[in-house]
């Protein structure tokens, strides 16, 4: 087991260490985002809900116009800021989806343009939540705990995981660094389950960008969809349909499924 390094602990003692007057100038950067996939436009342009941590040290979130590729933003000077990057779709922008994300200054390039990708979604997600947690928690519940070094996380997370970031066991991941109890192995890609569903023939438009279709488009209605799935939160839409499942995926394969009429 490895404990990661004591940078978010620093991160959660730096208001305090240095002022309100050190957040005042921040960090600007520009955010190039990643393209939707083809499938996501049959509902519409979707648009990114964005969320970091601003210069104040406060949580922020925007709504881009819908078919927006860049940002600008300006950060906390926390050593580490992840962006999450949501995904919404569908009459008024409602429907949310898998989020793409980014982590300053892992994802940063020149000029300080962060690159926003599909791919870094899941960890990015993991690791705003980790951070509202500590901040939830109090600095001495956080400088007891270790701390995270984001960088030998976000490079673990990638070479485990590949193009399957939401095989990562979200909650269990939150908990863990939570605990200070985190090991490389909780970024092993989870197991995968079984969904078969009845008279749900066509196309499939998954919540996920990296797998944006499931089914097949000559199928007839009645066939059967068989999708493999990890555990957590999915929801897919019928393209043709509108008709909507969710589905959630809890521990040792336990599947729910709630079908929504278009």
């Amino acid at each position: 087991m490895y404990r990661f390094g004591n940078l978010l602990c620093a991160l959660l003692l730096l208001p305090l260490l240095t002022g309100c007057d050190f957040f005042q100038a921040g960090v600007p950067v520009h955010l190039e985002l990643p393209p939707f996939p083809e499938a996501w436009r049959s509902w519409g342009e979707p648009a990114f809900e964005m969320w970091w941590i601003g210069s104040d040290g406060v949580a922020r979130t925007r709504l881009l116009p819908p078919g927006s590729r860049s940002a600008e933003i300006v950060l906390s000077r926390y050593p580490y800021t992840p962006i999450v990057a949501t995904p919404r779709a569908g009459t008024h922008l409602l429907t949310r989806l898998k989020p793409a994300g980014a982590v300053y200054p892992v994802s940063a390039g020149s000029s300080n343009t962060v690159h926003v990708r599909w791919a870094d979604g899941a960890a990015a997600l993991v690791l705003s939540r980790y951070l509202l947690h500590a901040a939830r928690a109090g600095v001495e519940e956080s400088v007891a705990a270790a701390g995270l070094n984001v960088r030998r996380f976000m490079e673990e997370s990638r070479r485990r995981l590949g193009s399957s970031p939401w095989r990562m066991e979200i909650e269990r991941a939150v908990e863990k660094l939570t605990q200070a109890s985190f090991r490389e192995s909780y970024l092993d890609p989870g197991p995968l389950y079984t969904l078969v569903v009845p008279n749900a023939g066509g196309v499939w438009v998954s919540d996920n960008a990296l797998h944006a279709v499931a089914g097949e488009s000559a199928s007839p209605p009645e066939r059967e969809l068989a999708v493999k799935l990890p555990c957590g939160f999915h929801r897919f839409i019928h393209k043709e349909s509108g008709e909507r499942m969710d589905v959630q995926v809890r521990e040792e394969g336990e599947l729910s499924l709630v079908r929504y009429g278009p």
